[in-house]
């Protein structure tokens, strides 16, 4: 709270920082200069309970923003279809695909915080086995949580111009995200533009092994335990 709220505000200091000059509150940070920014697990929670707040308060509006892609895709295919009976198998699976999407996305509001203190080991251990030196595993984790928790309010800015204007401007966060990860990561690292790129490219492939192996072990962790209990 004093973070937040004081005259000399880290927080505010820090996502200027971050914002314009990440670099600089990153390097400073890990070489020591830690008093007059706020510390990465703070930032990182501190973003993460304003986007829990703001998704849950308007968790309807949520639910249908996530849903517009899903709609649209179903809306071209059906306007391409003139068969009634496949028309009505569309509009059936449309609808018990958007019930399993509500579901999903109710149990991501539900627990927020947690998945997002759980993924953040991955997302550094990724940004380590991509970038590696001159920084460690627990400095890869400092600047995964700086970076993710400016996400989070990138992510409730697009949240709240999609309320306003459009929905499918929510989706612009997902492209400016992975700008400023370009971003930030090119100037901490001193890389070019073609070499930020690969390096990006690199990150994307290693997550997606990651989210496949951690879905397998899920998948196999509910099956031994509904053999266990069943």
């Amino acid at each position: 709270m004093n973070d937040f709220f004081s005259l000399d505000n880290k927080y505010l200091l820090s996502l200027k920082m971050l914002f314009l000059h990440p670099k600089q509150i990153l390097t400073e940070y890990l070489e020591g200069t830690r008093k007059k920014y706020v510390s990465p697990f703070a930032f990182l929670a501190i973003g993460t309970a304003l986007a829990m707040l703001v998704f849950n308060e308007f968790s309807d509006n949520f639910l249908e923003i996530s849903n517009v892609i899903n709609e649209t895709q179903f809306d071209l295919v059906e306007g391409q279809v003139e068969s009634t009976e496949i028309m009505v198998e569309l509009e059936k699976e449309r609808i018990e695909s958007k019930e399993m999407a509500i579901q999903i996305q109710k149990h991501i509001l539900k627990y927020f915080n947690i998945i997002t203190f759980l993924l953040i080991p991955f997302y550094a251990l990724t940004a380590f086995v991509v970038y590696r030196k001159p920084y460690n595993y627990g400095e890869h984790l400092i600047i995964t949580c700086y970076v993710q928790g400016l996400l989070f309010l990138s992510t409730i800015l697009f949240f709240i111009m999609g309320l306003v204007i459009h929905p499918s401007i929510y989706y612009l966060s997902i492209p400016v995200g992975i700008i400023y990860y370009l971003y930030a990561y090119g100037k901490l690292y001193g890389l070019t533009f073609g070499q930020n790129l690969i390096k990006l490219l690199r990150f994307l492939g290693i997550s997606l092994i990651l989210i496949i192996v951690l879905g397998v072990f899920a998948f196999l962790v509910g099956l031994m335990f509904a053999f266990l209990f069943k």
